[in-house]
């Protein structure tokens, strides 16, 4: 009796999925001006991610040792 409730309800779920990616890609082709701010501002984020991505790749370990330093030395200053 479960099955047939997690088999509808997984059903559901993927056709609502479908339903809205194929909205999405519909609208992703279209030549709108809030699809075209959407991709300006989506392609924006994934810019601004991969190079925080890889700024914390370069100096993540400095920024780690700072931290680990100056609490290292405040806690020798206080003894």
């Amino acid at each position: 009796m479960e099955e047939s409730w997690d088999f509808e309800f997984l059903s559901r779920m993927v056709d609502s999925l479908v339903s809205f990616l194929s909205e999405f890609v519909d609208d992703w082709l279209a030549n709108d001006m809030r699809v075209a701010v959407f991709k300006i501002l989506f392609s924006w984020l994934v810019i601004s991610l991969v190079a925080i991505h890889f700024a914390w790749k370069v100096y993540g370990n400095t920024v780690n040792d700072m931290y680990y330093r100056q609490g290292e030395y405040f806690l020798r200053c206080s003894a």
